[in-house]
């Protein structure tokens, strides 16, 4: 599942601790582990929320530091992971394999999106009568607001 930010955090922490409690609010039913991508300050800001929002004993939540391949819980050592482990580093590597494609996406959607789409009421007919009357995108925008409310 993706999540788009909504708030206005622009730091990891902040975004997980969003993302994670918009998760919160659609569960039904616990798993029986949320791995997270990060070290121990996630694992204990993340495990913070949950207290907060009452759902800190439903499951097991561990968080995978990318050096060394660390895996954190609460309340125990940290373990290094070895070839047995790697499972984890996997889930973690295709997790940003998906994020990172979806993001990628999302952007290039927006370098091609045109201006005049985001106009509500202008639809195809009329952005294409707009084109042709102001002869190109070039012409609308250099064209006056009088011009504009008149065609």
């Amino acid at each position: 599942r993706t999540y788009r930010i909504k708030g206005e955090t622009i730091d990891d922490l902040g975004m997980m601790k969003e993302v994670v409690h918009r998760w919160l609010k659609k569960q039904e039913t616990w798993p029986d582990l949320v791995l997270l991508d990060g070290g121990e300050t996630h694992l204990k800001t993340i495990t913070k929320m949950l207290e907060e929002n009452g759902v800190n004993d439903k499951f097991e939540i561990a968080a995978l530091a990318k050096r060394e391949e660390t895996l954190h819980l609460l309340n125990r050592e940290p373990i290094i992971l070895d070839k047995m482990g790697r499972v984890f580093v996997h889930a973690r590597d295709e997790a940003h394999r998906w994020v990172n494609n979806y993001h990628r996406k999302s952007r290039n959607r927006k370098a091609i999106s045109d201006p005049l789409e985001s106009i509500s009421g202008l639809g195809a007919k009329k952005f294409q009568n707009l084109i042709r009357h102001f002869g190109g995108r070039k012409g609308i925008e250099h064209a006056s607001m009088n011009q504009l409310c008149e065609f």
